[in-house]
């Protein structure tokens, strides 16, 4: 192999390598923008991507969390014991439910998680959810249950 094609071999790699990245940053870029809690966990358990809505609402940092497993992350944020994590998170299937958030500063969020799996040739690559706050919603049927009952006729003015 000569200089030359050795050389032309490191520009195509390099150009292939600078495409991938400006790929990436895109991805990153369109997923920050959606404004809601993103994450993502690969197959061995860590904590892969953590967008800045996912920072503000639970408020843990991106930095923090990509150096955890996502174990600690579901017991301690999501308040999940061991089987639930197995049987919630890393089912095959696309899950959606609400839970019980515990942010940093200790308070509760009620939020909606839908999660789903990453493939990549029907690979397996990880999990990728998103996590919506319904704690006001929570809040305003509580305040339409409580308002039914002092006045049960206007019950079906209230309705959320």
């Amino acid at each position: 192999m000569t200089i030359e094609s050795m050389t032309n071999l490191q520009l195509e790699s390099k150009a292939r390598n600078e495409t991938y990245d400006e790929k990436l940053f895109f991805e990153a870029d369109l997923l920050n923008s959606l404004g809601q809690a993103i994450i993502a966990i690969n197959c061995a358990g860590k904590i892969i991507y953590w967008n800045q809505a996912a920072e503000e609402l639970i408020g843990w940092s991106r930095e923090e969390m990509l150096r955890n497993k996502a174990q600690r992350f579901f017991t301690e944020v999501f308040l999940l014991s061991d089987p639930e994590i197995v049987s919630r998170i890393w089912s095959k299937d696309l899950w959606t439910g609400e839970m019980t958030v515990k942010r940093r500063d200790g308070k509760f969020l009620d939020v909606l998680m839908l999660r789903t799996n990453i493939f990549d040739d029907g690979k397996s690559l990880g999990v990728v959810g998103v996590i919506v706050d319904i704690s006001n919603l929570r809040w305003m049927q509580q305040l339409t249950k409580e308002a039914s009952k002092v006045a049960p006729c206007t019950s079906s003015l209230l309705q959320v």
